[in-house]
């Protein structure tokens, strides 16, 4: 078999013995006999002799390395599967997986300033309230919550309605106007509301029930209806309050507020939905208060 290169043609004939493994030269290297490298290469080139070059060891196992790549090229090559190299450092690349779960970035809480307040006082807000503390040693009865049964149900303690009376009386002293108050069917929701707002009629809406223990099918159209309270435009110098549960709003915007704590939107109309502006935890109104006043 005939191997060719820029300078080198080379006839390699291999003996039934290692021993006996010889390299027939047809031509030389460029100027100079293979023989004639032993200066530049020393002990390890090989040694030659009436037209026929004896390798040494290191020559030999050189020259078995090169045949057998060779042979397995030719092989390959006729049976029609060395199309492309593959190299080990570069497997091929598995194709993407479709439909891959999306991993949203955590929520940052904004914690409102002053500024907050003075803005809230001129109105075009959306705002959504935790309702109270509750006693979480008496669990929601589910699957038969009766909303009519409030001993069915998780309830408000009586911290929570002090907790309550509190941020509403906060809301006013701020003179945050509230316009619209529509809360959630469960008795913790409404109790709130009695506490924090006792003069303003609100609107209980089934579409904003706790749904902590529903499916997907049964959170879509509760997840919308907050979206779209949060989304319609609220005229100037009004303020449309929503009061529920947190799970809710983790389900629309990656968000689980503490109890008590108000959230402030900016709507920006159902088809382009909201801007979350900032946070008011319940111990943080009697410190946004004083830094108000001066």
């Amino acid at each position: 078999m005939l191997f060719k290169g820029n300078s080198l043609r080379v006839e390699w004939g291999f003996a039934t013995k290692e021993a006996d493994l010889n390299m027939k030269t047809t031509s030389v290297f460029a100027g100079q006999a293979c023989g004639g490298r032993q200066g530049a290469e020393g002990a390890n080139a090989p040694a030659q002799s009436a037209g026929v070059v004896r390798l040494t060891p290191m020559w030999r196992a050189l020259a078995r390395v090169a045949w057998g790549q060779r042979f397995l090229l030719f092989m390959l090559a006729l049976s029609g599967i060395a199309s492309a190299p593959v190299s080990a450092a570069d497997p091929p690349k598995a194709a993407p997986q479709l439909g891959s779960p999306f991993t949203a970035a955590p929520f940052v809480e904004t914690v409102a300033v002053p500024d907050t307040l003075r803005q809230l006082a001129s109105g075009g807000y959306a705002l959504y309230l935790r309702h109270g503390p509750t006693n979480n040693a008496i669990p929601d009865r589910t699957p038969r919550v009766d909303l009519q049964d409030c001993g069915t149900q998780r309830p408000l303690t009586v911290e929570g309605r002090q907790l309550m009376a509190r941020v509403g009386d906060a809301i006013r002293k701020a003179n945050i106007p509230v316009s619209e108050l529509h809360i959630s069917p469960m008795c913790r929701a409404r109790e709130s509301a009695e506490a924090a707002f006792p003069t303003i009629t609100s609107l209980t809406d089934p579409r904003l029930i706790y749904l902590g223990n529903f499916t997907d099918a049964e959170k879509a159209p509760i997840v919308a209806r907050t979206r779209q309270l949060l989304s319609m435009p609220v005229p100037s110098g009004s303020n449309r309050l929503v009061l529920a549960h947190a799970p809710n709003l983790m389900d629309l915007m990656g968000y689980f507020p503490k109890e008590g704590t108000l959230v402030v939107f900016r709507p920006l109309g159902e088809a382009a939905g909201f801007e979350y502006i900032a946070s008011i935890p319940a111990a943080q109104w009697g410190g946004l208060l004083r830094k108000g006043q001066k």
